[in-house]
């Protein structure tokens, strides 16, 4: 995916300032190795501090049963997804998670009754037996629409 980013920037003429082959001074630009080097700790321990966070020691069971709140719409732990699209009669889901996280997602979609998934997850599922899989790839997505953004300037 970041080889069709590059390319993707080339093509149009677009030229970013930092990024991995680009070093602006603030990296590293890779959440991975960000997270190596315990960039998102040092924070994290920065709002505990500072009271705008705190530790939760609360057991997988506990979080499950937690729910929140968000513009008068009930918001529920990802662990109940399987119980809510049973329940509710959910046949599409949606997978926008990181790739890692991806099938696991889509295995709790699918083990709550949904038989189609509309995966933005830059990953290939395996899916059961009739369940069926619509693939997005967002970078190829960008990388035509910039082009054709980059024709349209062109005058073509």
């Amino acid at each position: 995916a970041v080889d069709i980013i590059y390319r993707t920037l080339q093509s149009t003429g677009l030229v970013h300032d930092e990024g991995p082959d680009k070093d602006g001074g603030v990296g590293p630009y890779v959440q991975s190795e960000r997270q190596k080097q315990g960039i998102y700790l040092e924070y994290a321990k920065k709002l505990i501090e500072k009271g705008e966070a705190y530790y939760c020691f609360c057991d997988k069971e506990r979080l499950a049963t937690l729910t929140r709140t968000v513009a008068g719409k009930e918001i529920f732990h990802a662990s109940r997804i399987s119980e809510l699209c049973s329940r509710l009669g959910v046949h599409i889901g949606i997978i926008t998670a990181p790739a890692a996280a991806a099938q696991s997602a889509c295995d709790a979609l699918t083990a709550g009754g949904v038989r189609a998934i509309w995966n933005f997850a830059p990953v290939r599922l395996t899916l059961p037996p009739g369940v069926i899989v619509t693939n997005e790839n967002l970078a190829a997505s960008f990388a035509a629409l910039s082009g054709r953004l980059s024709q349209l300037s062109r005058g073509e």
